[in-house]
């Protein structure tokens, strides 16, 4: 199996090609591509106080805030520390089947599915 390298190497790759940030689309990482959403700053500038306590352990206020927000019932949602418990999990759920990785991609969905013994074609986009 091919090991691969977790993305979100930006900077590393910014200062290699001397391109600024903005300039580079980074599939490397499951992140959002449009930035952040309008408000989160001054969100995290009112919830400051609170970073002195370590987060709920089960993120319920979370799961039950999430679920509200997009019209879910209360236990719809399932919190995680990240997406790869979430993408390991789908993986073995899903299986067996057949799939298939669109690229350049987050590492983990393949990885995720070989785990699972179900190994993926790889699509990957034209630069076109």
């Amino acid at each position: 199996m091919e090991k691969h390298v977790h993305g979100g190497r930006i900077f590393g790759a910014a200062a290699d090609l001397n391109l600024s940030l903005s300039e580079i689309a980074d599939f490397s990482a499951n992140i959002n591509p449009l930035g952040q959403p309008e408000g989160l700053r001054e969100r995290l500038f009112d919830a400051f106080e609170t970073t002195i306590h370590y987060p709920e352990t089960d993120a319920a206020s979370f799961a039950r805030a999430a679920a509200e927000s997009a019209g879910l019932p209360e236990g719809a949602v399932l919190p995680g520390a990240g997406s790869t418990p979430h993408i390991r999990m789908l993986a073995r759920i899903l299986s067996p089947g057949k799939f298939a990785v669109v690229g350049p991609a987050f590492a983990e969905y393949e990885e995720s599915l070989l785990a699972a013994g179900n190994p993926p074609e790889r699509v990957f986009a034209k630069e076109e």
